[in-house]
């Protein structure tokens, strides 16, 4: 069977063949003239050279199993629960395959960033049991985040530094008892949220705009585990009031696959 690398080289070059021919002008400054019957060859051959590159692309891919693209792109979901040990600056992992979707090296070893998705409730990794969830094939809320490195600075850190920016230094009240503060004209809106926990302070801004007559917006959060490690995520402000839930699963579920720490 031919490779994927050979079949591309393959469609490349034919395609490069049937580009049609390029007449130089005949005179320096003169208009470039171009044959009409070349050109509507050219044109000609350039469809057909689409219609190849479809076939061939529906032929490979009914011949390659889903399992086996792995080896072109790893970035995917499996249901393979066979741990994979990396680490993310002085910080080691040891994380379920399931889990993970994407990574900078799939041997393993260190890393800059490493995503993961999980259906909420529950942080479940990909699975029989979630699959219809993480295919779209039903309603539910699946979280992708991140792991980056500690350089990093989490919301809580950064919070000082936004101060001066706030329309009021004295908080609003913002839902499931989370203090807010707001940034910038109505038109470009900024809320900042925070809540004290129990072992960190959560703090988080949602970029606000409107949806169709509803007040809506995307919401970032970098927040700092108990190793050190950086998780990042975002979600709709439609769900502001699960924010503190989430935050202290995501980062009970990153620091349960810590092994250590370099020295």
């Amino acid at each position: 069977m031919i490779s994927a690398m050979r079949l591309q080289a393959f469609v490349v070059r034919t395609c490069a063949s049937w580009r049609g021919p390029v007449v130089p002008s005949s005179k320096p400054g003169s208009a470039r003239k171009i044959n009409s019957h070349r050109l509507r060859n050219a044109v000609a051959l350039r469809g057909q050279a689409a219609a190849v590159v479809r076939w061939l692309s529906v032929i490979l891919l009914s011949f390659i199993p889903y399992e086996a693209c792995g080896d072109i792109f790893e970035n995917r979901m499996s249901m393979d629960t066979t741990p994979v040990e990396f680490s993310i600056g002085e910080t080691h992992y040891k994380i379920p395959r399931n889990y993970l979707f994407t990574m900078d090296n799939w041997a393993g070893g260190p890393q800059e960033l490493v995503s993961l998705r999980v259906e909420y409730p529950g942080l479940l990794p990909f699975s029989e049991k979630t699959k219809a969830c993480f295919l779209g094939e039903r309603p539910c809320r699946r979280i992708e985040f991140a792991i980056v490195t500690a350089q990093f600075q989490s919301g809580e850190e950064h919070f000082p530094s936004l101060r001066h920016l706030f329309h009021d230094q004295k908080p609003e009240e913002g839902p499931s008892g989370l203090e807010l503060y707001t940034i910038g004209p109505e038109s470009a809106r900024i809320e900042i949220y925070r809540k004290v926990l129990a072992d960190h302070t959560l703090v988080f801004d949602c970029n606000v705009f409107d949806n169709h007559g509803v007040k809506d917006g995307v919401c970032q959060v970098l927040t700092r585990t108990r190793h050190g490690g950086i998780i990042n995520y975002r979600f709709s402000r439609q769900e502001l009031k699960n924010a503190a839930a989430v935050d202290i699963g995501l980062r009970n579920l990153v620091d349960s696959f810590v092994t250590g720490e370099s020295e």
